[in-house]
């Protein structure tokens, strides 16, 4: 089975356990209970985000902390002249689930495209999609 992070490949966002158990042999931790450090990496910068647990995978206070925080990184995503809806939680995760890309909206005025590049039908980033066509 192929592991596809969504909230990467969705809002370009890394998310690491933080815990003194260790992993499995594999090396993925799956201690759904631990808490997690929420990072986005951006050429060779890092920004940390927050600390929180799996429940943020589809928090708008995530993207917001980027928006407010460092919007250069994120500006060459924004969606210029459209409207968007902000969808629940748990649409969010419905769509993600089901690798549909849906806009991020903040407020009427702050719409941006996928930060992470969104998915193709199979889940798979359209980014690293291209970077494997083209070798």
């Amino acid at each position: 089975m192929e592991f596809k992070d969504r909230l990467l490949n969705h809002w370009g966002i890394h998310h690491l356990h933080i815990s003194s158990k260790p992993g499995n042999v594999e090396g993925y931790n799956k201690q759904k209970h631990s808490e997690l450090l929420y990072i986005r990496f951006v050429e060779d910068q890092a920004y940390l985000l927050q600390i929180l647990d799996h429940t943020a995978f589809t928090d708008y206070d995530l993207i917001k902390i980027i928006h407010n925080n460092w919007p250069q990184t994120i500006d060459n995503h924004r969606a210029h002249g459209i409207s968007g809806e902000k969808y629940s939680k748990d649409q969010l995760k419905e769509f993600r689930t089901s690798n549909i890309n849906t806009l991020i909206t903040i407020d009427e005025d702050n719409i941006y495209f996928s930060l992470g590049n969104g998915v193709t039908m199979s889940g798979h980033n359209f980014f690293l999609l291209e970077i494997l066509i083209t070798i």
